[in-house]
């Protein structure tokens, strides 16, 4: 009778360092305050932004939704109880789902998930604007490791059986799918694949009450979330439609390569390498292979997509923590040795594409995270107004250093400093698409051009020429140029920033007039017409086939526009053809903001600044890309 009790003892023991574990890497106990940089504006604007009652889908738009926080976990006093108790909700249901999964497993393999745990995948110190490693990879891996744990009790054919799971805990660990998608969209694409995936596989095996629980349950979840965050359901199709108009064009338009060419060479290698080998000595039964195999792509897709589309140190290590993931999961579905080596072998991979952006230190992360609870717990429940405090010295701290004007009146600001201007306690009017970078399609260019257009435009903008990747800045809102041309007149420069303000007479609004169009070839000049005044450009790029599965798959070659001056100076700017399709101000080249402070003041145009043709260039062999291409240059009557 000794053992028994023993071994009861070690198991509690080791779930309860499993919850702490998990609870050390997924409950802000300890948040993030808000920084200057435009990777720490946008976190606190979208909070700022529920704060104030806009909607989401109608009157916000981004990659991520309200509950963003939970992403971030940047904290902001109307968003942060909330944040919590979800990460909290989370947490169990994780910790449940891994715990049994983890069970029939040997003590070693339960060591090696702890120390993997608080050593890999904790937020440990910030070595990145709000996260060393964005949690990506931790999202995707609940509704994979649940689909697991919900099916492997029919499927595995090993004496080790996971339990089964009734209806009811079917409908709490089903619950996180439904507010995952409010976090981040991408977070919808990979959880509506997953509970399609895995309600298949449920009524495959005859759990027909089980496969409708998973369906309601996370809907539920959905609309019980945007009550509690006080959105409305009318708003949903508006949700969706953005999300779905933002993950479409993203990879055409915001695809970088910074890091070596073969990083996704060896995701991709060992990704194949792994589901080869788990696919022939899992204990699965044929049936069930056939539901791990596109589970386990997915999972690794998602992964690869999130890491690789904007290849930088910012988003390949989340590509990496996805492998260091699937190597644990893969030595939890089967301990063979094959199997074993290839999982190790896999999360050398994923420490080598982590490792190249950011130092790997075990020990010292598993401090740093366990310490965060212990300091986060003991800020909650003695010092509870000491948040609230810090967020305001912070935010008092920025104002001082930033010294944004005070304006009167509804403020907006280009493209990147909002938490700049919430800060410097100005009545903040957001634009839906919060920053220009990410109106990278027309019809996100359009919602803000309404905007401008409708009655809740601003009094007041302030605005600063900071495009990302080497873009022409009139890419960025490229729709809401002619707009603010016309009904805005320039106050002067302040802080780094060109103040504009409303004009009385707001007049109709411009009409657009064609100039010449005509096609284009691959490295061959187009002159650009020569009309005295504000010049714009619309560009028709079309992928190839090859492109289009690039894009899918992958990335497709970067475009390039490289714009010949008078005096034959060359200028190259990245090109999104998206953005480019639906037009952009060309002439005069805007590069700076005292360039824009000229262009509203009317003042007359630099010499050096006159273009003379354009031509389009590509990052390789262009075979992404269909040639000839089709151009417009047209101009705006009416513009004041």
């Amino acid at each position: 009778m000794v053992p028994y009790p023993r071994n009861r003892f070690i198991e509690s023991f080791w779930n309860l360092c499993l919850f702490i574990c998990l609870v050390s890497i997924l409950v802000p106990l300890q948040p993030l305050m808000p920084g200057e940089s435009f990777d720490d504006s946008w976190p606190t604007a979208l909070s700022q932004a529920l704060s104030q009652g806009l909607v989401f889908g109608r009157e916000i738009t981004s990659t991520f939704g309200p509950l963003v926080s939970l992403y971030t976990w940047t904290y902001h006093p109307f968003t942060d109880s909330l944040m919590v108790g979800l990460t909290l909700f989370w947490t169990v249901c994780f910790w449940w789902v891994l715990s049994s999964l983890v069970r029939p497993c040997s003590i070693k393999l339960k060591i090696l998930w702890l120390i993997f745990i608080v050593g890999f995948l904790g937020v440990g110190e910030s070595r990145f604007s709000f996260l060393p490693v964005r949690p990506d990879a931790v999202y995707f891996a609940y509704p994979f490791l649940l689909f697991i744990y919900l099916i492997s009790s029919s499927f595995i054919i090993s004496q080790k059986k996971i339990e089964h799971c009734p209806s009811w805990l079917v409908f709490c660990l089903s619950l996180p799918l439904g507010f995952f998608p409010l976090v981040k969209f991408s977070n919808f694409l990979i959880c509506a694949s997953f509970i399609f995936l895995t309600n298949i596989a449920l009524l495959f095996s005859g759990k027909i009450k089980s496969a409708l629980v998973f369906l309601i349950s996370p809907l539920l979840s959905f609309l019980f979330a945007l009550w509690i965050l006080g959105q409305p359901i009318s708003a949903i199709p508006q949700f969706l439609e953005t999300g779905f108009s933002i993950s479409s064009s993203y990879t055409a338009s915001m695809s970088i390569t910074e890091g070596p060419r073969t990083h996704p060479v060896i995701f991709v290698f060992v990704s194949l390498f792994l589901i080869f080998m788990l696919l022939r000595d899992a204990p699965w039964s044929l049936k069930g292979k056939a539901f791990l195999l596109p589970a386990f792509s997915l999972f690794l897709f998602m992964s690869f997509k999130a890491g690789f589309t904007r290849a930088d140190s910012i988003h390949v290590p989340m590509s990496g923590q996805a492998l260091l993931i699937a190597a644990m999961i893969g030595a939890l579905i089967s301990q063979s040795k094959r199997i074993i080596d290839v999982s190790i072998l896999t999360f050398l991979a994923g420490l080598i594409l982590v490792g190249e952006y950011r130092s790997i230190n075990p020990i010292k992360n598993a401090r740093s995270n366990l310490a965060a609870v212990k300091n986060g717990l003991k800020t909650r429940l003695l010092r509870k107004d000491s948040l609230v405090s810090e967020y305001r010295n912070v935010l008092l701290e920025i104002q001082k250093k930033n010294k944004i004007p005070k304006m009167p009146g509804p403020t907006d600001i280009f493209s990147t400093g909002q938490l700049l201007l919430i800060a410097s306690g100005n009545e903040w009017a957001p634009r839906p698409i919060l920053q220009g970078y990410k109106t990278i399609n027309p019809f996100l260019s359009e919602l803000d051009k309404k905007y401008f257009l409708s009655e809740r435009s601003p009094q007041n903008i302030l605005f600063r020429v900071e495009p990302i990747d080497n873009r022409l800045v009139s890419l960025e809102d490229s729709a809401s140029w002619p707009i603010l041309l016309n009904r805005y007149e320039e106050m002067g420069l302040e802080s780094g920033y060109l103040k504009l303000k409303k004009k009385v007479d707001l007049g109709p609004e411009p009409e657009p007039v064609k100039l010449k169009s005509g096609q284009g070839e691959l490295l061959k000049s187009v002159r650009i017409p020569q009309i005295g005044k504000p010049l714009f450009l619309r560009l028709f790029l079309r992928p190839s086939f090859l492109g289009k599965l690039e894009s899918v798959f992958y990335k497709p070659e970067e475009l390039f526009l490289q714009m010949t001056l008078k005096g034959g100076l060359q200028k190259q700017f990245r090109l999104p053809h998206e953005m480019a399709r639906g037009g952009f101000l060309i002439f005069p080249l805007i590069q700076t903001t005292e360039d824009l402070k000229s262009l509203f003041a009317k003042e007359a145009i630099l010499e050096e600044s006159n273009l003379e043709s354009f031509e389009i260039r590509c990052g390789g062999t262009c075979s992404s890309w269909e040639f000839p291409f089709e151009f417009e240059f047209y101009h705006y009557k009416g513009l004041r």
